[in-house]
């Protein structure tokens, strides 16, 4: 299964927990820190972003979202990066996924993206996701996962994180 990016904003979604915002260098320069690795790293908004940066309601949708992230006002349905010519270099190594779906064999099926998405071109890993994952109810992410993998591995699937 090739990457392509949907411009979801999915793998971004929960990102706020990872990248805070340290300070405003100024109106289009930020210094951010990974709250996992305490690196931090200057970011600037993309020329043809820093209108998109005044619009915070994306964090209606996604509360926990990466301070960047924001909806193209152009093109419904489209999300982006502001800073992705600056992103931080944990960015830059992303592959939009947090957890890799595979057969024993270790072939790629599926990948759980932001918290709840599950990207796969996999008819009958589709339709377990949708009968008896996608809906689980967790007080926590680390609740859904332990449940969705605990599915997912009594299925036949291995998990990567």
């Amino acid at each position: 299964m090739a990457f392509e990016c949907l411009q979801c904003g999915e793998c971004c979604s929960y990102l706020g927990q990872v990248h805070t915002l340290v300070r405003e260098i100024s109106e289009i320069e930020f210094l951010v820190r990974n709250e996992y690795t305490n690196e931090e790293n200057i970011v600037k908004l993309d020329p043809d972003k820093t209108e998109w940066y005044k619009d915070k309601s994306i964090y209606d949708k996604w509360p926990e979202a990466c301070p960047f992230l924001r909806a193209d006002p152009k093109t419904p349905g489209r999300i982006c990066c502001s800073v992705h010519l600056t992103r931080p270099d944990m960015c830059r190594s992303y592959g939009c996924w947090r957890i890799l779906i595979k057969t024993p064999e270790g072939k790629i099926k599926g990948r759980i993206m932001g918290p709840h998405f599950l990207r796969t071109e996999d008819k009958d890993l589709k339709k377990l996701w949708d009968e008896k994952i996608r809906n689980i109810k967790a007080p926590t992410q680390k609740a859904f996962d332990d449940a969705a993998f605990e599915i997912l591995k009594n299925s036949g699937y291995s998990i990567q994180d």
